[in-house]
């Protein structure tokens, strides 16, 4: 399988799975807002 096949394959199958298990899409489906981003990307970053 090329290298693309398979990377669109796997974007799939996370795609997929994750409406299986019914993980939001939209971080506003958790009640997150645009201002909230730069609180969420520095604490993302500090949690290394």
């Amino acid at each position: 399988m090329p290298i693309a096949q398979a990377r669109e394959a796997a974007i799939s199958a996370v795609k997929q799975l994750s409406q299986v298990v019914d993980i939001p899409a939209r971080l506003r489906q958790v009640g997150m807002k645009e201002e909230d981003i730069p609180a969420l990307a520095q604490a993302a970053f500090d949690d290394v």
